[in-house]
C-alpha cells in the first residue's frame, strides 16, 4: 500500500473520530431561541445528554443542573491535543530537505513526499540515542494524553459524587505535556547542533523543522494548557 495513502487514510481516521467524539458528548444539536428582543433574548441548547440555557447544563445523569463549560472546553482541547499528537507522530514531515526534497520522522524518511521508507519495512532513519529517546517519549506522552481522553469520555457517562476524575485528567495531561515536551526540545536542539543535520527554524539553511514538528509542538502546548483546564475544573 503506498505510503501516502495510509498517512492520509490516518489523518482522516482521526478526524471522524474527533468528529465523533465532540458531537456525541457536545449539547449542540438542536439550538432554540425564545424571544423576539436581542438583549432579552433566551437561548437554549439540547444534546443527546443534555440541555443547556445561557450559563449552567442539566445533564441527564445528574439530578440538578451544574455548570460544565469548562469541562466542555477542556474535552475539546483534549481531543485537539490527542489529533495533534497522532498526527505528528505519525507523519514524516519532522525535517525537510531543501536541497533532496527529502522529509525524514520519527518512523520515516520520504522522497517527494511520495516514496517514503518506513522503519517497519527495514527503513532506516536514526538509530543514535537521543533519537530513540525522542521516539520514546512521544509515544509515553501520547500513550497518557489517550488514557485521560478515555477517562474523561467515560466521565460523561458515569457519575461519582466523590470522585475527582477531573483532577486525574489534569494530572495525566501534565505528565503528557513533560513527556513530549522534553521529546520536541530535544529534537530540536540535537537536529540544530549535529552536523548531519544543521536544521533551521528559517529557510537559510539546507535542512528546516517541518510541520509535524511545528504540530508535535503545539500539541504538548495543548496539553499543558487543557491540564490547567481540568485542574480549574476539579477546584470549583
Amino acid at each position: 500500500m503506498n505510503s501516502c495513502a495510509s498517512v492520509l487514510g490516518l489523518i482522516f481516521l482521526v478526524l471522524t473520530d474527533l468528529g465523533s467524539i465532540i458531537g456525541f458528548a457536545t449539547p449542540y444539536w438542536i439550538t432554540s431561541r425564545l424571544g423576539n428582543i436581542p438583549l432579552i433574548r433566551l437561548t437554549k441548547n439540547f444534546g443527546l445528554w443534555a440541555k443547556c440555557s445561557e450559563d449552567e447544563c442539566s445533564w441527564v445523569f445528574q439530578s440538578d443542573g451544574t455548570k460544565v463549560n469548562s469541562e466542555v472546553l477542556g474535552l475539546i482541547g483534549l481531543v485537539l491535543t490527542d489529533l495533534a499528537g497522532i498526527v505528528a507522530f505519525a507523519t514524516p514531515f519532522w525535517l525537510d530537505n531543501r536541497s533532496t526534497k527529502i522529509s525524514f520522522g520519527l518512523w520515516a524518511s520520504c522522497k517527494d513526499a511520495s516514496n517514503c521508507d518506513w522503519i517497519f519495512t527495514g527503513g532506516q532513519v536514526n538509530d543514535k540515542n537521543w533519537f530513540i529517546a525522542v521516539q520514546g517519549l512521544m509515544a509515553v506522552g501520547l500513550c497518557v494524553a489517550l488514557v485521560a481522553l478515555l477517562i474523561a469520555t467515560i466521565a460523561l457517562c458515569c457519575q461519582c459524587q466523590n470522585c475527582n476524575y477531573a483532577g486525574t485528567v489534569a494530572g495525566l495531561l501534565l505528565t503528557a505535556f513533560l513527556a513530549m515536551g522534553i521529546a520536541v526540545t530535544l529534537f530540536g536542539i540535537k537536529a540544530a547542533e549535529e552536523d548531519v543535520y544543521n536544521a533551521k527554524i528559517d529557510d537559510s539553511g539546507l535542512q528546516k523543522f517541518g510541520w509535524s514538528f511545528w504540530l508535535s509542538a503545539g500539541s504538548a502546548g495543548m496539553a499543558l494548557i487543557t491540564s490547567f483546564v481540568y485542574g480549574c475544573s476539579s477546584r470549583s
